[in-house]
């Protein structure tokens, strides 16, 4: 999620894209707390797994690597190249989730991280070694420009494009594109696939496919924009994965939690990262919603900005979406300005399937969830882990951590959350009904802005 007020003096009553364009002579300020070059790896003795945490460097992207320890915390080991570089659209420096999205860096069977290289247009693909160090295998192209998510089932590998033109001209009026690659497991090449590139009605923010592999969901940033054709799309698309990896040469079903020109004058969504989860046979699809767009469908400024939300969909085995939890408030009421919960981005669901947390950028706050087995989710507390906001006035992220993804360790004993202002990780242990206790700030390698993108793994079985 990009941030909600401006880091040069610029009035906090601009657009999505006035705040990009007037941000870019200050949000990369931070000095980089590693070199781009790879440092000496530590040696993973005693580590139970890692964390890779991706980079958007217009210089040159790369994925920084933690061990992780027994309980929980994180060693610093080293930055590595991911053979392309970061991409900044607009013609901004926003250091804040330039690629406002999720799913950018995905692990592989414990065996292989994808990332996007955004300024390239391409994905990269990296061995994780024993020693959890990293081995650049390749590039492929990412068939559209601006590559901000990946999607990774069976072998089977879709990739989301921001944009299909390269006429950036903000969020609002962006149509991206989906194309599909093959991962070859045995060597970690990726390959892409014929005829697999379908177009998008708007801008892409997260990709994931359906635990049985049956079906591709997209989410949107811009769904409803008045500057988009027609009605702007919607906040969910499915596709049907056809035998050969490609998919149904349209949609099979599409979901808005809220439609453009709603009565209650409630903003529309502003999808980010979204999880699919399967409970107990059934499939459910849980998306945070920002709420960045009128009713109208125009973009709203900073102080018109709704607090955010979480929504729920069970996906039928036909490809159908039917509504279970629709806009659940992250916050007690519906406005609650830029230092509150009003921009939840990045959502990661416990392995059991039973809580999950919500993280938003701009107001530095982790909300946890219960899903229930019908697939409809409680608030649980929406303040679960707080940290520095965004403020009200000319400098608003000048002290600001800048939440960005977020990610749990797979016994679900610790959340792993990327400050995307600080160049840390904020490690926290897992307690009763989601409750989160801070353990460490995991410093030394990270820069301190441009970040995209955090996967937890653990140590592969020889």
């Amino acid at each position: 999620m990009k941030h909600h007020g401006s880091v040069d003096g610029t009035p906090a009553s601009l657009t999505r894209r006035q705040l990009l364009l007037s941000a870019a002579a200050s949000a990369l300020l931070g000095a980089c707390g590693g070199s781009d070059d790879d440092d000496p790896v530590v040696p993973a003795a005693g580590f139970s797994g890692a964390v890779y945490a991706g980079t958007n460097r217009v210089s040159g992207n790369s994925i920084v690597a933690f061990g992780r320890n027994p309980d929980g915390t994180l060693t610093p080991i080293a930055d590595y190249q991911t053979g392309g570089l970061g991409g900044i659209f607009d013609g901004t420096t926003d250091g804040l989730d330039p690629l406002i999205s999720e799913d950018t860096v995905v692990a592989v069977d414990n065996r292989y991280l994808l990332a996007v290289n955004a300024g390239s247009n391409t994905i990269a693909s990296l061995r994780i070694n024993a020693d959890f160090s990293l081995s650049l295998i390749g590039t492929v192209p990412s068939g559209g420009v601006g590559p901000n998510s990946i999607a990774y089932r069976n072998g089977l590998v879709y990739v989301a494009n921001t944009d299909s033109d390269g006429a950036f001209m903000g969020p609002p009026d962006q149509r991206g594109n989906i194309t599909g690659l093959r991962l070859d497991l045995g060597t970690g090449q990726l390959t892409p696939i014929a005829n697999s590139t379908r177009e998008l009605d708007n801008r892409p923010s997260d990709i994931e496919f359906s635990p049985n592999g049956a079906h591709l969901i997209v989410s949107s940033v811009n769904a409803g924009s008045t500057a988009l054709p027609g009605s702007g799309g919607s906040e969910l698309v499915v596709y049907g994965v056809q035998a050969d990896g490609s998919l149904t040469s349209a949609p099979q079903s599409s979901a808005s939690s809220t439609l453009r020109g709603n009565t209650a004058g409630r903003n529309l969504p502003t999808a980010i990262g979204f999880e699919a989860v399967e409970v107990g046979g059934r499939t459910f699809v849980i998306v945070a919603e920002a709420r960045e767009f009128f009713a109208s469908g125009a973009p709203a400024m900073l102080p018109m900005f709704q607090t955010a939300s979480v929504s729920s969909w069970e996906l039928n085995a036909n490809g159908s979406l039917t509504a279970r939890s629709q806009d659940v408030l992250t916050g007690p009421s519906l406005t609650t300005g830029p230092a509150a919960p009003t921009s939840a981005c990045w959502i990661v669901v416990s392995p059991d399937r039973t809580l999950f947390w919500v993280a938003h950028a701009s107001g530095a706050v982790i909300s946890s969830f219960r899903l229930n087995a019908d697939g409809t989710i409680s608030l649980l507390n929406g303040r679960a882990a707080v940290g520095m906001p965004a403020v009200v006035g000319p400098t608003p992220l000048a002290t600001a951590d800048g939440l960005v993804d977020i990610t749990v360790s797979s016994d679900g004993r610790y959340v792993y959350q990327l400050l995307g202002l600080r160049g840390t990780i904020n490690v926290y242990s897992v307690g009763a009904s989601g409750a989160l206790s801070r353990l460490q700030q995991a410093t030394g390698v990270l820069p301190m802005n441009n970040l995209a993108g955090l996967v937890s793994v653990d140590r592969r079985a020889s």
